[in-house]
């Protein structure tokens, strides 16, 4: 801080003291010729920072001609922007405190150009020391600020510089303490900057007689003796070791020694490379005879000095290859490309490419590198490497073909297709479907097939099938939009197109169902019409086989009367039993109508069928000493409740005709093809061959039945989806066969075992 008197550049004193407030603004005007005539500015002013007064220095400053440009004006308009507020807080201190300061402001000239002062401020005070003004000097300091940002530029480089290195780069003073290190030391030693920071030494990077050694050195170098690179084991900061090379200089400053400044080079790797060699060596005579490509070398005129044994595959040996040029082994039509590139490699440049060979074995194909082999500046050799394509090059073929294949079946899908990329934007469509939604290629292609095709109300339903479509495979129902903006009813069926494990894509099918639909409403009305009409049907027949079953009750009674009345008239009691038969059909063929009625009418359950074939065997109040024998425990089937009723009309039938029947069996076994077997045995008398054929046929019979119980049983397993057959061998009993798939058409599991 300067107070008054001031000094000027030239050693004038100006004293500026007065003894009368009012005359303030004449002493402040008041310049001595030093002040004129001083290259730095000197600016005058009064408490509130108006200038009164400047010197000449002042004007070129800030780029005036005249002072009356600046008396007047507050010296805070002349400091950029983001310094004023920083500058008037120095000036309030200032006067808090009654001392002047030095600082640096960047000033505003008039032709809007910033420059750069030392401001260095001081007071003008009467005779009582109050201050009644203010005096500036104002010390351009652009060319000093060049200095120091080239200085730190230049710091900044070689900072940079050495940072990039791969040895240490560091700097000591006299105490051997660190004053500069770069990055790769903290690397290599495992010390931090805060290790640095808290003045690390060079002599904490050796030890032993080593410490001695660098000592020794290090006061030779200080003392002007050059000294060459010698080798350290550098101690590292966990205590383990490193060798290196090591070489410094002295650092001089103003003539003097101050430090020295040097170079540490890890040479870790070098000092394995003498073993390394060696191995190496037997590793490339290793990979050179065993490579599973062809390694040669061969002159700049073509012909093979060396050659590994890969060439004993394609029916050749090594002595037969070497000494002969390449280029006869090789079509004749690339001779000429071969010729040009060995003049490429005489010039030092690489080439590479495809060519065939001949061989003894056949043609293969091959893709080659070859480089030049250089001794000085002179290249002397080729040395190639060529690997056998043949199999990629058949599977690059039958991969194009592939390709061209899905093209074609893409494009000539009957159905609607689009090919999308990962992020389901439209890659390619095919005819069908710029014709279902009106869209050409260069409409779509790029865009989101949700955003082209999916109206508002089913974007989350399609964001959904996306989400399962990177899954794996997905169909379903649903409408989709029309480029005129009408919707379509289509069935969706979407794949990810895999590559190498990875998605690459999906492949996106639409089948416009609006026909189909239309079917299913028109067959669903139909069905509902079916199901009424059925019912009545079940109504009616009933309440039909009702009355009738009530006639006939009387029918049966009065013949039994008439039996009791007549029976010394044998003719007429023929009559009356042929009556009783009739009714007995009738009431079969009743029967046999409400259980037809039911078929299909049940929704199919899981049914134990050991437990169906008891209640059906209990339905018989005498089985004539039969012996029925139920191996059927564990087995579940998917059938209704007239699964009972087949197993009571096998069995009723085979105790009808069976004659000498003494035993039934009913047992099942699995198939090969995961099916199962469901088997009825009885050991009577068994079917005719001649009678097989026609055995299932409605209202066939052999004897005193109605010809509906075997007719009824082939219709309840295709029902459920089964096939029945007669197998047994006549004369040693019945064989029925009942195949049971393992699923239905509605994919169903048909049974289960445990």
């Amino acid at each position: 801080m300067t107070e008054c008197p001031i000094e000027s550049s030239s050693g004038a004193v100006i004293s500026a003291c007065t003894t009368q407030k009012n005359k303030a603004g004449e002493e402040l005007r008041r310049f001595s010729t030093a002040v004129k005539t001083s290259l730095d500015g000197i600016l005058t002013g009064d408490l509130n920072g108006n200038i009164v007064d400047v010197n000449d220095a002042v004007l070129r400053i800030y780029g005036c001609t005249d002072k009356r440009d600046l008396i007047g004006k507050n010296v805070l308009d002349f400091v950029v922007d983001r310094d004023r507020e920083r500058a008037l807080r120095d000036s309030m201190e200032s006067l808090r405190t009654g001392q002047g300061r030095t600082t640096e402001y960047r000033a505003l000239t008039t032709n809007g150009a910033e420059v750069p002062l030392e401001i260095t401020t001081g007071f003008i005070r009467n005779e009582q020391g109050e201050p009644i003004g203010f005096v500036d000097i104002l010390h351009n300091i652009s060319e000093r600020k060049k200095v120091e940002r080239k200085l730190q530029e230049s710091e900044k480089k070689y900072r940079e510089l050495a940072d990039q290195l791969p040895v240490v780069v560091y700097e000591i003073g006299l105490d051997g303490k660190f004053t500069f290190i770069n990055e790769k030391a903290f690397e290599i030693t495992g010390y931090s900057a805060e290790d640095f920071e808290k003045g690390l030494n060079i002599h904490q990077m050796v030890a032993g007689k080593e410490l001695d050694k660098l000592k020794t050195r290090i006061h030779k170098t200080l003392c002007g003796e050059k000294m060459e690179y010698s080798e350290y084991n550098v101690l590292r900061k966990d205590g383990t070791t490193f060798p290196a090379l090591a070489c410094a200089n002295a650092i001089f400053h103003e003539g003097k020694i101050v430090g020295l400044r040097g170079i540490v080079a890890d040479i870790s790797e070098r000092k394995k490379t003498k073993e390394e060699l060696i191995e190496s060596e037997e590793k490339y005579k290793d990979i050179f005879e065993n490579a599973r490509d062809a390694i040669y070398v061969h002159d700049l005129n073509g012909k093979i000095i060396s050659i590994n044994k890969v060439v004993q595959e394609y029916g050749i040996t090594q002595e037969q290859i070497i000494g002969k040029n390449m280029l006869k082994f090789i079509p004749k039509r690339y001779w000429p490309k071969l010729i040009s590139q060995l003049s490429q490699i005489a010039r030092g440049k690489r080439v590479e490419g495809e060519i065939e060979i001949n061989t003894p074995v056949g043609k293969i194909n091959a893709e080659y590198r070859s480089n030049p082999i250089f001794r000085g500046d002179k290249v002397v050799g080729v040395h190639s490497v060529m690997r056998d394509i043949t199999t990629r090059k058949k599977t690059e073929k039958a991969l194009l073909e592939s390709e061209q294949e899905f093209k074609a079946l893409f494009m000539g899908n009957p159905e609607a297709a689009a090919y999308l990329a990962r992020d389901f934007r439209i890659l390619d469509i095919n005819p069908r479907f710029e014709e279902l939604f009106g869209y050409s290629l260069p409409e779509a292609k790029g865009r989101n097939i949700n955003e082209l095709i999916v109206d508002l109300a089913k974007k989350k339903e399609a964001e959904t099938l996306d989400q399962n479509a990177i899954k794996g495979y997905v169909y379903h129902n649903t409408v989709r939009k029309r480029k005129d903006g009408s919707l379509i009813q289509v069935a969706v069926s979407a794949a990810p197109m895999i590559i190498n494990g990875k998605p690459v894509g999906y492949v996106v099918m639409y089948k416009d169902i609006s026909d189909l639909k239309r079917a299913e409403a028109a067959m669903s009305e139909m069905m509902q019409k079916t199901a009424m009409i059925n019912e009545k049907l079940q109504v009616v027949g009933g309440l039909s086989r009702h009355d009738v079953r009530n006639k006939l009750s009387t029918i049966t009674g009065n013949i039994y009367l008439n039996k009791k009345r007549l029976s010394d008239h044998p003719e007429i009691l023929e009559s009356l039993n042929d009556m009783t038969s009739a009714c007995e059909q009738i009431v079969r063929i009743f029967d046999f109508a409400k259980d037809y009625e039911m078929l299909g009418v049940e929704e199919l359950t899981y049914i134990d069928v050991e437990d169906a074939i008891q209640k059906a065997v209990s339905l018989f109040s005498d089985l004539k000493g039969v012996a029925v024998t139920n191996e059927c425990h564990g087995l579940i089937v998917l059938a209704d409740s007239l699964l009972r009723q087949l197993f009571y009309n096998l069995i009723d039938n085979s105790l009808k005709y069976g004659r000498k029947i003494t035993n039934i069996r009913i047992h099942f076994e699995k198939t090969e093809s995961d099916g199962l077997k469901l088997f009825y045995d009885d050991n009577g008398v068994g079917i005719a061959n001649d009678e097989k054929l026609k055995l299932f046929k409605e209202g066939y019979t052999t004897g005193r039945g109605s010809g509906y119980g075997l007719y009824l049983i082939k219709k309840m397993v295709e029902v459920y989806g089964w096939t029945i057959q007669e197998t047994g061998e006549p004369g040693k009993g019945v064989q029925f066969v009942i195949t049971i798939p393992k699923v239905n058409q509605k994919k169903d599991e048909n049974y289960q075992t445990f």
